[in-house]
């Protein structure tokens, strides 16, 4: 009987129902599609199309479901009732499993992404509120939305390195789109925060775009007093293969380096880059 009152109680309170698809909510489709739950690439697909067919209907509902954060009147009415009854439809853990579940639902929405940009924005700044802020930077890189680019370019000058840090890695996720952002995901590697100039660099060796002007800039990294900062550069530029031909003699100049470690990734870069390079000068 308890239970019975008490979800008619949250019903009350908790607005209108989701959308469905063939007679499944939104939630259920969140849930499958989230990448790193064991999902098989035939369930993510299917719902993926599931979430792109709901569209704009699905939007306030993910907007709501990553700004869970800390209880409100409701949830703890949810407590209460949780303690009492252990139904599960009263575990709040649902909330916050389907909150981090809600960022990846956006790379599914397509077009129908650009009614969430406004409001991603706004949340994605507040450094008050961090672990909301995080959800809504990283759905920013999974709208891979051009009108999306702008407003994580802006979060790379917020005043917290925790959400700078988050941003310089959602620019991965955006792929070709992140082009005019280079020139800003190259200036984040001189960040005095270590993580956010590792998490530039990262980006920047997984987008993979434009050698001519990424290439030099992740070679004068090599220069940086932080070992981290030149181990990530050489991770970078090795990933960048046989266009980082540029970067040859600063890698060959960090095979001295004082850090073993960053001597064995100059080396596994200059044997990715260019495989005859070592050959010919333990020849010489």
């Amino acid at each position: 009987m308890v239970a019975i009152i008490g979800i008619t109680v949250f019903l009350f309170f908790a607005g209108k129902p989701e959308p469905t698809h063939e007679e499944n909510p939104l939630s259920y489709f969140v849930a499958l599609y989230e990448p790193y739950q064991g999902n098989s690439d035939a369930d993510r697909q299917y719902a993926g199309q599931a979430i792109k067919e709901m569209g704009t209907n699905a939007v306030p509902f993910l907007l709501k479901w990553i700004r869970y954060e800390e209880p409100d009147r409701v949830d703890q009415i949810r407590d209460w009732l949780w303690a009492r009854t252990k139904e599960p439809f009263f575990n709040r853990q649902n909330d916050e499993d389907r909150a981090r579940a809600a960022v990846y639902a956006f790379r599914a929405l397509g077009p129908a992404a650009d009614e969430s940009i406004g409001a991603l924005a706004e949340v994605a700044n507040n450094s008050k509120r961090t672990v909301v802020a995080t959800r809504a930077i990283e759905a920013l890189g999974y709208c891979q939305r051009t009108n999306a680019l702008n407003r994580l370019v802006t979060v790379l000058t917020n005043s917290s390195s925790e959400l700078r840090d988050v941003a310089a890695h959602a620019f991965c996720n955006m792929g070709e789109l992140a082009a005019p952002a280079l020139p800003d995901l190259i200036r984040s590697i001189g960040d005095a925060e270590l993580s956010v100039a590792s998490n530039a660099i990262a980006s920047l060796g997984e987008l993979r775009l434009k050698p001519d002007l990424v290439v030099p800039a992740l070679a004068a990294a090599l220069d940086d007093p932080r070992g981290l900062v030149r181990i990530a550069a050489e991770v970078a530029l090795q990933k960048y293969g046989a266009a980082a031909k540029a970067a040859i003699p600063a890698l060959l100049r960090a095979l001295s380096d004082p850090q073993i470690d960053v001597r064995q990734y100059a080396t596994n870069a200059v044997e990715a880059i260019d495989p005859n390079v070592l050959p010919r000068l333990l020849r010489e």
